[in-house]
């Protein structure tokens, strides 16, 4: 009996050994099975990330592979100019006038004319028959704010070249008015269809039928070459200079998405950019010609929102050390974007085609610059000649800018403000609740902004962080019912204030401890 005992005592913990061992090696075989398809999701995964073009021609790796473009190769610096608003309109009037569609029109002025405009200068060097009339006294001071040629001038430019162009698509290049195959491309729109040169005759013609027949032109004016047609051009259609700029001379163009060159110079922390600025300020009202509007070659650089140690900004000064990059001018309807990327290990801001550019067409970008002054805002007129111009470059964040600021008059005023940072005082000693580091977190504000703060200060960028939720959930539909903005407008002016909001607010904590640590 006791043997039956025994002998079944054994072989029931045999049993419970094998049950044991199997349900571990099942334990493991599972195991194994769920790390191999861990492995072949993230294989996957990694796949669907990849654009699955060949390294060699893949435009995402442009920067690391070096890549750029080369100034004297694929694009020149050179004098640019542009229209405004005033002279835009009557082109269109005048094209209307004709038969054209608005398309046509824009087609011509952006792809046309304004090439054209920063062409002159090296095409009538190479036929001087096109020399402007327009006589600069510099050492005078005799020359107004105008390009150093006339609007008609480049109308005919533009004819003769289209005349070239059309005599080499049929074969008939004479001798007298130069071979086609010789006239240097890069220095003149890259294309003029018959429409182009349509318009362009309309134009000359509409101006040498409305310049007064008897003019007083005084002295002074002869010296400059302003005879009646000079006259009637700078009047009604004047061409401005905006300084040196960026053209592509490369003749296959440049492609959609193709990275130009990275925005590179000097980078500043917040505080001591600041500080320089408010020197060069200083320095500038002593000048007897302080100029209304500040050069705008800097460039702020954003660390991005999902870095570890959240978001920062430092501004770069290519003013020392820089490259063409910081050439391009500005445009409200621009070919060239800046994007922040991280290439080899460092941050990078990358420009990058946003469009295909032609032949002899303008790189520009978007400078989105901001201004609290009303004499600064009015002064920045835009002369990118494009459909949308907003007429200025800068925008106006200033107490007057109207509609923009109506949820921060009413929920965020200096009364707000005062309360806001006396509260975080008063409660500088105890932590920060779940609901203030939320607020923190979901605008991406971390140690990079908040290490050197005293507790007070970082409760009271909390603080302000809760705001900018709240302006972001209501300022959308605010300006749509009180300025009548469209919902796709309202909500990219929403989201560029937030922006702009979300860097003042970095820029003014690193200000407030910079001062705190030179005061103490």
């Amino acid at each position: 009996m006791n043997w039956h005992l025994k002998q079944s005592a054994q072989i029931e913990e045999i049993v419970w050994n094998v049950v044991t061992l199997s349900i571990s090696l099942l334990y493991i075989y599972i195991n194994m099975f769920q790390t191999l398809i861990f492995f072949l999701n993230k294989k996957k995964k990694k796949k669907k990330k990849a654009c699955g073009c060949p390294s060699s021609e893949c435009k995402n790796r442009l920067i690391t592979q070096g890549k750029r473009k080369v100034l004297g190769v694929h694009v020149q610096q050179r004098p640019t100019f542009g229209i405004d608003q005033s002279t835009r309109n009557r082109i269109i009037k005048i094209g209307k006038h004709i038969g054209l569609e608005k398309e046509e029109i824009s087609h011509f002025i952006n792809m046309v004319l304004l090439p054209a405009f920063n062409s002159f200068i090296s095409y009538s060097r190479q036929y001087p028959e096109f020399k402007t009339q327009k006589i600069i006294y510099t050492e005078k001071s005799i020359n107004p704010d105008t390009a150093p040629f006339f609007f008609t001038e480049v109308l005919r430019m533009i004819l003769h070249q289209y005349d070239q162009l059309h005599k080499s698509k049929h074969g008939n290049n004479d001798s007298e008015s130069g071979s086609a195959s010789t006239i240097p491309l890069h220095r003149g729109p890259s294309h003029i269809s018959s429409t182009d040169a349509e318009i362009t005759r309309e134009l000359l013609q509409h101006i040498e039928q409305n310049i007064p027949a008897n003019t007083d032109i005084d002295e002074t004016e002869l010296n400059i070459g302003n005879g009646p047609e000079g006259r009637y051009c700078e009047e009604f259609f004047p061409i401005y200079p905006k300084g040196n700029g960026i053209v592509c001379i490369d003749s296959n163009g440049i492609q959609k998405n193709e990275f130009i060159i990275e925005y590179f110079g000097e980078a500043y922390p917040a505080w001591r950019w600041y500080e320089k600025c408010d020197l060069q300020k200083q320095l500038e009202r002593a000048l007897p010609n302080a100029p209304n509007v500040p050069d705008f070659f800097n460039i702020v650089l954003e660390r991005h929102k999902d870095d570890p140690d959240g978001y920062d900004v430092v501004f770069v000064d290519p003013i020392r050390k820089g490259n063409f990059g910081s050439r391009l001018s500005h445009s409200c309807e621009p070919n060239v974007e800046t994007v922040v990327m991280a290439a080899n290990g460092r941050f990078v801001i990358g420009l990058f085609a946003t469009k295909d550019i032609a032949l002899g067409e303008e790189l520009t970008f978007d400078y989105n610059s901001v201004t609290e002054s009303d004499t600064e805002y009015r002064s920045a007129i835009c002369l990118c000649g494009m459909q949308k111009c907003r007429g200025t470059y800068l925008s106006y964040i200033g107490s007057g800018s109207g509609g923009f600021n109506r949820i921060l008059n009413l929920h965020h005023n200096l009364l707000h403000r005062c309360a806001l940072l006396l509260k975080s005082c008063h409660h500088s000693n105890q932590e920060l609740t779940e609901q203030e580091l939320s607020h923190l977190k979901a605008n991406h504000v971390g140690s990079s902004i908040l290490s050197n703060l005293p507790q007070w200060g970082v409760r009271f960028v909390s603080y302000l962080c809760h705001y900018l939720e709240l302006e972001k959930s209501l300022l959308p539909n605010d300006l749509m019912e009180n300025l009548k903005l469209s919902g796709e407008t309202a909500f990219n002016e929403a989201f560029g204030i937030q922006q702009q909001r979300m860097q003042n607010l970095a820029i003014s904590v690193v200000m407030i401890f910079f001062f705190f640590q030179t005061n103490k």
